[in-house]
């Protein structure tokens, strides 16, 4: 792990004033907007993590739970300034902070790919512009108020979507190259976030030919009709982007929907009658299937219905007759409560045991 407090140990010449970055994370934060402290770039021109790998010069976190640790909490900034002057800043976006950022890049394939954006949705509204420090631009939009993912080329290559699960690095920064993140002077209001923007990025992609699973009928077996391998089907069509899965059946790596994903974290599996994901990261299973706009009964080849079955048999207390509670003077106590739950997470079944008693009591849940 890198050597957080290496630097605080250097002088160092910064092409941002000390304290104009601290004071600019006390006014976004004034916004609403939580902030947090980032590496900075080094006087050798490295990042300041001295990391000789580092993937992300000048542009990872410097507390060790990212935006998670963002604040608004003016003593917490100024206390993270203070041992870190030189830091950058970063803020969160989604619903956290109210905003979106989209982040162009500053390279042929993404300037072409933008303008291609442009011809097809028309132009984007005008709202708070910024230079990026060398590597593209920034153009924040008010969050629409709904869910919205998070998303590297989104829209192609070098067109990235910062919303929910995300922040970025803004002014007044430095970038690695030593040039400075400015926003535009005379800043307009914030632009409500495109709703053609969000029906781009919430379309289902078709799957990539590499990554369909063969469709492979299966027997009824009285849950429905369904397949073997409909479910990593599903899965891996909506995650199938060029560049988003590595792999192929029963097993696949891909970027995770459900946070800011530069190296593929989620895991992909095909079991037997279902398909298990797994984030390396942390992320929740529920969160990665609102990414994917997809249901627990999703991940099943065959889902059951979500009706409660009508002829769950309930047994009943030793020594008492049908429906009848055991006649005796024992208070209940709970011991062991189980809840079942179909494919699609609907709770079917509700089990009470009772050790002392050697009952066991099951209830169908309406």
């Amino acid at each position: 792990m890198p050597d957080h407090t290496k630097m605080e140990e250097q002088q160092r010449p910064h092409l941002t004033p000390v304290g104009d970055i601290a004071k600019a994370a006390l006014e976004y934060a004034a916004k609403g907007w939580p902030v947090l402290p980032v590496h900075s770039r080094a006087p050798n021109g490295t990042c300041t993590c001295l990391s000789p790998d580092c993937k992300e010069p000048a542009k990872h976190a410097l507390t060790p739970n990212a935006e998670n640790d963002a604040t608004t909490d003016p003593e917490i900034i100024a206390g993270w300034w203070q041992r870190w002057p030189w830091a950058n800043v970063g803020v969160v976006t989604g619903a956290r902070s109210g905003i979106v950022v989209f982040h162009v890049d500053d390279k042929p394939d993404a300037l072409e790919a933008y303008d291609r954006l442009l011809d097809e949705v028309g132009l984007l509204p005008i709202t708070l512009t910024g230079l990026s420090g060398g590597d593209g631009f920034q153009i924040v939009f008010r969050y629409p108020g709904v869910y919205t993912k998070s998303k590297a080329n989104a829209f192609g290559p070098g067109l990235d979507v910062k919303a929910d699960g995300a922040w970025v690095v803004v002014a007044p920064s430095v970038h690695i190259t030593g040039q400075v993140y400015r926003w535009e002077d005379d800043p307009p209001p914030l632009a409500l976030w495109p709703e053609v923007l969000t029906e781009r990025l919430n379309a289902r992609p078709a799957p990539a030919a590499d990554n369909v699973v063969p469709l492979r009928r299966s027997a009824d077996d009285g849950r429905g009709q369904g397949y073997a391998g409909r479910a990593a089907e599903t899965v891996i069509g909506r995650l199938g982007e060029p560049g988003r899965v590595n792999g192929a059946a029963p097993s696949w790596m891909a970027q995770c929907p459900a946070h800011d994903d530069r190296t593929p974290s989620l895991h992909v599996t095909q079991a037997p009658d279902r398909v298990l994901i797994h984030c390396q990261a942390g992320c929740l299973t529920e969160d990665v299937l609102v990414a994917l706009d997809l249901s627990k009964g999703d991940l099943f080849d065959n889902p059951r219905p979500r009706a409660a079955p009508s002829n769950v048999r309930i047994p009943q207390p030793r020594g008492s007759s049908a429906g009848k509670a055991p006649k005796c003077d024992h208070t209940w106590l709970q011991v062991k409560d189980h809840i079942y739950v179909d494919a699609t997470g609907e709770p079917v079944l509700n089990v009470i045991e009772d050790e002392e008693l050697g009952v066991t009591l099951a209830a169908a849940v309406r």
